[in-house]
């Protein structure tokens, strides 16, 4: 192989790099969403594609504070749709008992993840459920979700196929069930807005246009009253109007969310791992 094109992008857009001999043999070992690279002195062609000169210098993986934030951005934004929760970063027994108890706003919380990104936080918040899809996506065939070769996966019922490798696949509550919360500080979106700075460092919009948020089962079974499994049934059941009644009760509501913040991991993301009211 003389030669190979490398998809490239930062926070503001995207590029093909052209690499030739010798250093094909180094890019064969770059691995996507992972490999940070600083490029200095390339050349600029038409189409957003780029190539090396005698004069361009490439550093894989740079020990600086701006490649770990890129790296943080790009899994961030490219992580798995509703992938499953990471049962193993918090112990919601532990964080319910101990004498800490971090009360949050999401400014503060904001505070404490922008000064420390790469660290794990629990706490609490204080929210309220400010916009619900239950039956907009009940209507799409969209309450529960997967991803599986890089395509999403949906529907109503908690089993999906996927349309790649014909794999089927256990579904997740869709998070964009919930497409806000807010308190008196602030709000977090999830789906069709903005992505928050709470779920995007830079602030940036999602193209994916999915929840950056990561909910746990048990959160689900305190929000709905039953649990995935018991909701897929009872959805099965053609509940639209009672859908809809517990849309409204549960619309413009204060909770008290026991949250993390998932630090390296997928990025940093927000999870929730149960209501506690």
């Amino acid at each position: 192989m003389t030669s190979v094109s490398v998809g490239i992008c930062d926070q503001f857009c995207h590029a093909t790099l052209t690499l030739y001999q010798p250093l094909v043999s180094s890019a064969q070992k770059w691995e996507t969403f992972k490999t940070i690279l600083l490029i200095s002195s390339a050349k600029l062609l038409r189409g957003g594609r780029i190539t090396t000169t005698e004069r361009t210098q490439i550093e894989v993986d740079p020990k600086m504070t701006e490649a770990a934030s890129l790296r943080r951005w790009v899994q961030q934004d490219n992580y798995p749709i509703n992938e499953a929760f990471p049962t193993t970063l918090f112990d919601a027994d532990a964080v319910e008992t101990s004498p800490l108890r971090l009360q949050f706003t999401l400014a503060s919380l904001h505070s404490f993840i922008d000064a420390a990104p790469a660290q794990v936080y629990s706490g609490y918040l204080s929210v309220i459920l400010a916009e619900l899809r239950f039956v907009s996506l009940y209507k799409k065939q969209q309450i529960f979700s997967m991803e599986c070769c890089s395509m999403p996966i949906s529907g109503n019922n908690l089993k999906g196929i996927c349309r790649q490798c014909r794999t089927e696949r256990q579904l997740r509550v869709n998070p964009n069930m919930v497409g806000e919360i807010a308190d008196e500080m602030g709000a977090i979106y999830s789906g069709c807005k903005p992505i928050s700075t709470l779920s995007s460092p830079h602030g940036s919009q999602s193209s994916r246009r999915y929840s950056k948020m990561l909910w746990s089962d048990e959160a689900w079974t305190n929000l709905l009253g039953r649990t995935p499994e018991e909701f897929a049934e009872w959805l099965g059941q053609g509940q639209m109007e009672l859908l809809q009644a517990l849309q409204d009760r549960l619309s413009y509501m204060r909770v008290i969310m026991m949250v993390g913040w998932t630090g390296e991991y997928g990025g940093g993301r927000l999870a929730i791992l149960k209501i506690v009211q």
